[in-house]
C-alpha cells in the first residue's frame, strides 16, 4: 500500500503485527535546470553546492509541479560553516 503526500510517496511494507512495520518515504527528483542553477550561483551559492540542486515533485490540488531543492548542497554548506568554529 502506498500513500501520496505533497512531495513524497510513502511505501508501507513488512507489517509485523498490530500496525507495527516499516515504511519508506520516496521523493521523486530530477536534475535541476541549468538556468536555475546559474541563478543560484549568481545569488552567492558556491558552484560545488549549486551543482547538486535537484527539482522535486510538488502536488497542490491534484496538480503536479516542480520545486527546487538541494539537500546535499545544504548538508555540505552546514558542515563547512560548522567546521569554522
Amino acid at each position: 500500500m502506498e500513500k501520496e503526500a505533497i512531495n513524497c510517496w510513502t511505501l508501507k511494507y513488512a507489517e509485523v503485527s498490530d500496525g507495527v512495520g516499516f515504511s519508506l518515504d520516496i521523493v521523486p527528483s530530477v536534475d535541476e535546470d541549468i538556468l536555475i542553477k546559474k541563478d543560484i550561483i549568481n545569488s552567492g551559492v558556491s558552484y560545488s553546492n549549486a551543482e547538486k540542486t535537484v527539482a522535486i515533485t510538488n502536488k497542490e490540488l491534484s496538480v503536479y509541479d516542480w520545486l527546487t531543492s538541494n539537500p546535499l548542497g545544504f548538508g555540505d554548506w552546514f558542515l563547512e560553516i560548522s567546521n569554522r568554529i
